[in-house]
């Protein structure tokens, strides 16, 4: 005789794939916002550089990119 199927186990496992569904989707928007809205920028450092800089950024409160974008001249500022 097959057994039951433990219905509690099963809305627990289904309830977890809708979670991680909708974060994919979640995931593909943002990178479609950020692919209509942004433009990628590659900078190489040597070796050791990129800790020090992400430690400075931290101690200033910004995000590595922000840190960096502040030492850009900005329109007007030149």
């Amino acid at each position: 005789m097959p057994r039951k199927k433990n219905s509690k186990i099963m809305t627990e496992l289904e309830r977890e794939q809708e979670r991680r569904i909708k974060a994919f989707g979640q995931m593909v928007q943002n990178n479609q916002y950020k692919k209509d809205h942004y433009e990628r920028i590659t900078l190489l450092v040597k070796k050791g550089k990129k800790q020090a800089l992400m430690d400075a950024a931290k101690a200033e409160g910004k995000s590595l990119s922000s840190y960096i974008l502040s030492f850009v001249p900005q329109e007007g500022e030149e």
